[in-house]
């Protein structure tokens, strides 16, 4: 496939170190030619001579670097002009006025109080969501304290709505839409699942919908009190009823790990008790050793038991847990490559869970040896293994797995366990043809639980219940928590979310338990068997109500807000997006994962895991939205916890942002006659939080300026004509001096201009305002405003390239090419020109906007032509000089990205705005191999695809793909966290990636099976392709020279002033077309994070 793209004639002949090899000759065969051959195939190679004699003495000769510089030159000189018809030094004078007028003034950012002002917002939202779960959490031990336990009871005493329609009688009545969930819902009811391993007319479980109905009013009157905040709530029982507000249908939405799709099977099976959130809630932290006995004895069905029983326990665990595995026969020694214990993480559990699939029974079991090997284990993480803020300081927890046993390992106890400071939970799998009282024994003595497992529903409940003893302190001691979970898809599907849950605790003393307690220890007082976790309350927290709280106009262009919890892991940031995640289980990235990382950055998210308050200057690299460059950038941090949670926040604000920007002063009228002045262009709105609640009916505004500006606004975000009804003061004073400033450039400065873009190759010109106003001029609109990054329904300037790179670059003509994928053959291609508006206030350059041109792409290609051609070359005469206009040279102009941003090849419509890696990679890697320029790499792993995208991406990509065992590299210890992976993946693999794609060329290398995702559901399985992102910059000392030329068949040289290269070379020989080097790679990598 890499072959397909290549074009030209550069394919007959190929360099080989030093020597040029063509490869348009036959081989020889090795065969005598007769003598009649032998003269005709003299005088074929005489003719062949004479051929090449003549195109050679036709072939102009390639120019000299000074002679490139000079073409250079002139083009750069042409482009800052056409750009420059923006008018910069008159809009500069224009928003200066506004400084002089005391209209637009700069606020110096206190980023300390910015973390203050932001977390206190988010504190009244959290106290919103803890009230009303503490309303249902007493609601729910009032309603079971009142309930008369019925052994009797039968479904039919019981009345309630099924979330499946298997019932007739439990059908749901009166749907309809919602807007706050989305689908079909009955907001007068609750609704109920039972998984389906769960016998439904079990008296326990019905005795939980019998008390747990009480819950409906109270779901009711939260709803009713905070409609936006609280659009579900939900009660899980220990049981594994699970009771959902509003009512709702089996529906293709999400909820928490667990997806609602239109496999029935894969609803009936979810149970909230495996879930993160719900463990998270019941039990405190532990540090978890799983020990399978793989003795030739469980050889067969109860093997396969054994691993499905570790698969749900693996699952069971949260962030905050700590796991280890090992398994023993005659010796004993780890299942997988993670030989200690390390963080519960999705990754660090996919591990585990592979590795299950290689073991084999063998051998007679030695408990001594494999309980030795398990308190090891703890001792050495305690003493060696173990650094600073590892483990979970909690419980710690040994789960025998086995099948038998026959002798009481006393001895080993006594020696490692004497105080019980380990529990030791025993889960017995197959048939009851054994004596398990040495089993039993060894549970009760140890402070554990003893459980049975004959089938694969029998696993899932058993991996629980050591979460029913790990919560009786929590129950005792009546310490409940509000506890915040990781991120999960909304049950809309349209952003991330937080589940803020909390305990239900059974207070009676004269009830029976509302948990299962077959085979159980009683290992507490009887007293005190009642006092148990009967479930947890739920309600959720969306990532687009924190983005609320985020102060986002100060941060200005360039900044940007996070939030990490307590693992370091994203809660919140930019480059973490709902459209990423293909799955409801989103992974678990840490911060240096989603960044670019180095040492300072790793100091400062440990400050952050230890909820410190500060504030750090770090030079870092960003990335833009579309992924395709990097600038090196310094910025200031400041970071402080969220009150309440174990979640920090932390606000990057750029260097070149001295402080917010500060309007006011501006009337709605003169706003208003701006927005209707539509001789000035057409007007485009980034999509803020500038207003919200959006009416669904017209205004009658009349003769209302604020309702009428609003009416304008709401039609800038293409909303409709209704105004909305609350809106961000500030920012509409901003919005109508950009539409003000900008409607009076427009007017005065462009409109006598206009006649003359097309034969300047000008499309449009356009402002883009500090408040996310844009204006743009001419009816010819660019791909700017209709691409992917910011289409013109939806002009989102704040993210858009050729907006946030001018900011940075401040000094630069910045020139883009954004292209769509739906491109028709006949669409226009054009080069965004961009620059910044700079403007003195107190003594700083204040970035007011952006402004520019859209030029036409094939009016540069014609330029680069022309200008070679009459500037010709000083060496020789001006028509012996090869040059732009010639078959034999190929020329483009790349950005510092390596994006062709024009060329004179053929198939200028198929390359201009791609990556010149994908079309000529041989070409390319000299760039590379010359340190024109350098690359960077990154990995998303933030990049869960189904089986099918996965299908997708092995088949369509060209680059070489690598399977990375790397958890087989590294020794535990420092290594595994997720700190030590960041310079791993920043630093190693970037170096031995460069070198090896340097060297792979065209090699085939084989596509492993996609990397498997056991999810919480072992029925539910995605694929996870990691994404290695790589972008390209001009190398350090190349920024700043002006050309480069390293042999005869190509140069390349530097435009002054601008982000650009011009490059020229011999299309005939001299370069191998081997290759391609692609921007973003999938590669199926197990990791450890």
């Amino acid at each position: 496939m890499a072959g397909n793209q290549n074009s030209g004639k550069r394919d007959k002949c190929c360099q080989t170190g030093s020597s040029v090899v063509c490869t348009n000759y036959a081989p020889y065969t090795g065969q005598k030619m007769a003598p009649c051959g032998r003269l005709a195939g003299w005088a074929l190679l005489a003719l062949t001579a004479a051929v090449i004699l003549s195109e050679a003495a036709a072939k102009r000769p390639f120019p000299q670097l000074r002679d490139v510089r000079e073409w250079a030159r002139v083009l750069a000189t042409d482009l800052k002009a056409m750009v420059d018809t923006a008018k910069f030094d008159e809009l500069s004078t224009a928003y200066a006025n506004e400084v002089q007028a005391g209209r637009l003034s700069l606020q110096t950012i206190n980023g300390t109080q910015l973390i203050e002002t932001s977390t206190n917002k988010m504190a009244s939202s959290i106290a919103v969501r803890t009230k009303a779960l503490k309303s249902l959490s007493e609601a729910a031990e009032a309603a079971v304290a009142n309930h008369n336990y019925n052994q009797s009871i039968k479904v039919a005493d019981v009345p309630y709505y099924s979330a499946m329609d298997g019932i007739p009688e439990h059908r749901l009545p009166g749907l309809a839409d919602d807007k706050w969930l989305g689908g079909q819902t009955n907001r007068t009811n609750s609704s109920i699942h039972i998984p389906v391993n769960i016998y439904e007319q079990d008296a326990h479980v019905l005795n939980v919908i019998a008390w747990s109905s009480h819950l409906d009013s109270v779901f009711i009157d939260n709803w009713q009190q905070n409609q936006e905040t609280l659009p579900w709530q939900a009660f899980a029982s220990q049981t594994g009823v699970f009771r959902m507000y509003p009512a709702r249908p089996m529906q293709p939405h999400r909820f928490g790990s667990m997806s609602f799709t239109a496999d029935r099977r894969q609803f009936a099976s979810y149970d909230p008790r495996i879930s993160q959130w719900y463990q998270q809630t019941i039990s405190s932290p532990k540090d978890m050793l799983i020990l399978l006995d793989t003795s030739g004895s469980v050889e067969g069905r109860s093997l396969s038991l054994m691993k499905h029983t570790t698969w749900f326990l693996l699952d069971r665990l949260t962030e905050d847990d700590y796991v280890a595995t090992g398994y023993f026969n005659a010796y004993a020694q780890a299942v997988s490559c993670l030989s200690s214990f390390v963080q519960a993480t999705t990754h660090n559990k996919e591990v585990i869970h592979k590795s299950l699939d290689n073991l084999e029974a063998a051998d007679q079991a030695n408990y001594y040896a494999g309980l030795e090997y398990a308190f090891k284990i703890f001792n050495n993480f305690e003493m060696e293994d173990r650094f600073e803020n590892q483990g979970a300081e909690c419980n710690k927890v040994i789960v025998l797995v086995t099948e038998n046993a026959e002798l009481y390992p006393e001895a080993v106890f006594r020696k490692y366990n004497p105080d019980r400071n380990i529990r030791v939970f025993v889960i017995v799998v197959g048939e009851p043809i054994h004596d398990w009282s040495v089993l039993q024994k060894m549970a009760c003595d140890n402070r554990g639980y003893f459980s049975t497992v004959r089938s694969d529903g029998a696993a899932r409940e058993a991996s629980g219940d050591f979460g029913q003893v790990l919560s009786r302190p929590v129950a005792l001691e009546n310490s409940k928590e509000v506890t915040f979970s990781k991120i999960f898809m909304s049950e809309k599907g349209d952003d991330f979310e937080v589940y803020v849950s909390y305990p239900v605790i059974n207070t009676t003393m004269d009830n029976p338990p509302y948990i299962a307690n077959d085979g159980s220890c009683k290992l507490d007082d009887s007293a005190c068997a009642n006092q148990a976790v009967l479930g947890v309350v739920s309600v959720p927290w969306p990532v687009k109500e924190m983005r609320k709280s985020l102060p986002l106009r100060e941060l200005g262009h360039g900044g940007y807000a996070f939030i990490i919890n307590n693992n370091g892991f994203v809660v919140l940031h930019p480059h973490l997006t709902p459209e990423d995640a293909f799955y409801s289980k989103p992974p678990t990235i840490d911060l240096l994962d989603i960044e670019f990382t180095n040492p300072d950055k790793e100091a400062m998210r440990n400050k952050m895991v230890k909820l410190e308050t500060g504030r750090d200057v770090i030079n870092t690299l960003h990335k833009t939205h579309d992924h395709n460059y990097i600038d090196e950038v310094q910025m200031t941090y400041h970071y402080g916890p969220v009150k309440g949670t174990g979640f920090s926040m932390g606000l990057g604000i750029p260097q070149y942002h001295p402080g917010s920007l500060d309007v006011s002063g501006v009337s709605y009228q003169e706003g208003f006659r701006a927005f209707e002045s539509n001789s000035a262009g057409k007007l485009v709105l980034t999509p803020l939080f500038y207003c919200s609640n959006y009416s669904s009916s017209p205004h009658n505004c009349q003769d209302n300026l604020r309702c009428k500006v609003r009416e304008k606004i709401a039609d800038a975000h293409h909303l409709g004509q209704n105004a909305p009804e609350h809106c961000d003061e500030k920012m509409i004073q901003h919005v109508m001096l950009d539409a003000v400033v900008t409607a009076s450039h427009a007017t005065n400065q462009w409109q006598s201009l206009a006649p003359q873009f097309q034969s300047q190759g000008i499309d449009s010109l356009f402002i883009s305002g500090a408040s996310g106003l844009t204006r743009v001029l001419h009816d010819g609109l660019t791909r700017i405003f209709r691409d992917r990054e910011t289409p013109f329904h939806h002009g989102d300037s704040f993210t858009a390239t050729y907006f946030t790179r001018s900011l940075s670059n401040k000094d630069v003509y910045m020139f883009h090419t954004p292209r769509e994928e739906d491109m028709e053959p006949s669409d226009p291609l054009n080069i965004v020109g961009a620059k910044a508006v700079k403007v003195p206030v107190q003594g700083q350059d204040v970035l007011p906007a952006v402004a520019g041109a859209n030029i036409n792409a094939d009016k540069v290609s014609d330029k680069m032509k022309d200008i070679s051609e009459i500037k010709g070359c000083r060496t020789y005469t001006p028509t012996s000089c090869m040059t732009c206009a010639d078959m034999d040279a190929e020329c483009f102009l790349l950005d510092d990205g390596g994006f062709v941003i024009a060329t004179t090849r053929d198939d200028s419509q198929d390359v201009i705005g791609t990556f010149l890696g994908d079309r000529d990679g041989s070409l390319m890697m000299s760039l590379l191999q010359h340190e024109v320029y350098e690359r960077v790499e990154s990995y998303d792993f933030a990049h869960p695809v189904n089986d099918d995208a996965c299908a997708l991406l092995q088949k369509d990509s060209a680059a070489p793909r690598l399977y990375v065992p790397i958890a087989e590299m590294l020794r535990l210890g420092w290594w595994t966290t997720s700190v030590a992976w960041g310079y791993l993946r920043y630093y190693v693999y970037g170096s031995l990636m460069s070198a090896w794609l340097s060297v792979a060329g065209a090699q085939n290398v084989p596509t492993p099976t996609p990397t498997t995702i056991y999810t919480e559901d072992p029925d539910e399985l995605r694929h996870h392709c990691v994404a290695q992102q790589t972008q390209y910059r001009f190398f350090g000392d190349f920024a700043t020279n002006d050309g480069f030329r390293p042999w005869s068949e190509f140069a390349a040289v530097r435009l002054p002033d601008t982000n650009l290269l011009f490059v020229i070379a011999d299309e005939n020989c001299g370069l191998c077309n081997t290759t391609r080097l692609a921007q973003s790679q999938f590669f199926d990598i197990l990791l450890m994070i």
